[in-house]
């Protein structure tokens, strides 16, 4: 997990958006996973390895979030990764956390296996060899990726959410497009207009303003935030050229500048020479 994630996991992690994520993307919006069935995990993922030498290498990982679903029982692994740059190799990588995750669980059983060997009965020479029970079984691992990069597409089917991801999922395709993305904030006013920090700086690092909104939320010490009203803000005429300078400082494209903010090639030049 990259620091530009944290306030996006962070925000992921409540129970009721966690699970909202998944039964919107796995589930299709049916209500099957419930907040109240979710336990945190330990996010650190790790194996040691023999090899033929009989030497020892340790491999480890860190997932961004992880929680066990339970109902009386465990049900599953779920895991989210949040992605603001393509990662071509994500796949790759899911499946190595994935496969930790089993990993884990098949050690587990082996040590419990092993205290109980006498009351179940010798080991079978494949059991012993496999480090594996014939009857153990093993529950499932899922891993979403929250990718919210600029290349990212609109999310369809947004009825699929019934949390706050609905108006800010929504939100996503206005970016940098600045008068679209101001009526949808306006129009959708009853929740923008009372974000408590955690969204708010979310929303910042969704919309690869994160420095920007930032600035404007310290000022609020406690209490909700007005996003409608830092949003003029955020667009005043020395408010876009605060943005500009702080994308291009952040290493921006001009393309990419004039995209966000709305400025012309012009002013995008002079910021240059300043």
């Amino acid at each position: 997990m990259g620091k530009p994630n944290i306030a996006v996991n962070h925000w992921l992690r409540d129970n009721s958006r966690f699970a909202d994520l998944f039964n919107g993307i796995v589930f299709g919006g049916e209500q099957i996973v419930r907040p109240e069935e979710l336990e945190p995990m330990d996010r650190e993922a790790d194996i040691l390895i023999t090899d033929k030498e009989g030497r020892e290498k340790g491999v480890q990982r860190y997932r961004d979030i992880v929680k066990r679903w339970r109902q009386g029982m465990d049900l599953a692994v779920l895991a989210c990764e949040s992605q603001r740059k393509v990662h071509y190799a994500m796949p790759i990588r899911n499946m190595l956390y994935d496969s930790l995750s089993y990993a884990e669980q098949a050690r587990i059983l082996w040590k419990e296996r092993k205290k109980k060997q006498p009351a179940e009965g010798p080991l079978t020479g494949e059991e012993y060899l496999s480090r594996f029970g014939k009857k153990d079984t093993l529950f499932p691992v899922i891993t979403v990726v929250f990718y919210y990069g600029l290349e990212a597409g609109s999310v369809e089917d947004l009825e699929r959410f019934h949390t706050d991801l609905e108006p800010i999922l929504g939100m996503l395709k206005y970016r940098g497009r600045k008068e679209e993305l101001r009526d949808y904030i306006y129009q959708n006013r009853a929740y923008f207009g009372h974000v408590d920090k955690a969204t708010y700086r979310a929303v910042g690092e969704l919309l690869h303003s994160k420095k920007v909104w930032n600035q404007v939320a310290e000022a609020e010490k406690e209490g909700e935030i007005d996003m409608c009203q830092a949003l003029e803000e955020l667009y005043a005429d020395g408010g876009l050229f605060a943005v500009a300078e702080r994308l291009r400082e952040g290493g921006f494209s001009a393309e990419e500048i004039k995209k966000y903010t709305g400025l012309g090639e012009q002013e995008i030049q002079r910021l240059g020479n300043r």
